[in-house]
C-alpha cells in the first residue's frame, strides 16, 4: 500500500511513503495533470443474496483480481451502478468477452 505524504502543487510533485518486504519506501512522482480519485465509501446491497459467493464489490486492486478470477468468455454479468466505475467495468468485462447487463438510477 503506498500512501500520498506530501503535494506540492508549485512543482506539480507528488511525495509517497509505503513499505514494501519489511523496507520502508519513500517516493517523489512527477505530473502533467493531477487527479484525485480516492473513490467513496462502497454502497453493499441491501437485499437477500447480498452476500452471496459470486457478488463483487470493486474498490481496489485486490477486488479487481478477484473479479478478474471469475471474469470468462461465455459467462453474464450484471453492474449494478452507472457510475464511472460501473461504466468501466462494464466495458472492461465485455472486452473480455461477457455478456454485460448494466443497471443504472435514471435521472
Amino acid at each position: 500500500l503506498t500512501r500520498v505524504t506530501k503535494v506540492d502543487l508549485k512543482r506539480k510533485l507528488v511525495f509517497t511513503e509505503s513499505i514494501r518486504f519489511g523496507e520502508e519506501l519513500r517516493d517523489i512522482v512527477g505530473y502533467d495533470k493531477l487527479c484525485i480519485a480516492t473513490g467513496s465509501k462502497t454502497l453493499k446491497l441491501q437485499c437477500p443474496g447480498a452476500d452471496l459467493e459470486n457478488i463483487f464489490y470493486v474498490r481496489d486492486f485486490a477486488d479487481v483480481d478477484r473479479l478478474k478470477q471469475v471474469a470468462t468468455s461465455g459467462r453474464k454479468a450484471v453492474v449494478v451502478g452507472g457510475g464511472y466505475i460501473g461504466m468501466e467495468v462494464s466495458a472492461c468485462l465485455a472486452i473480455r468477452g461477457l455478456q454485460v447487463t448494466l443497471v443504472s438510477r435514471s435521472g
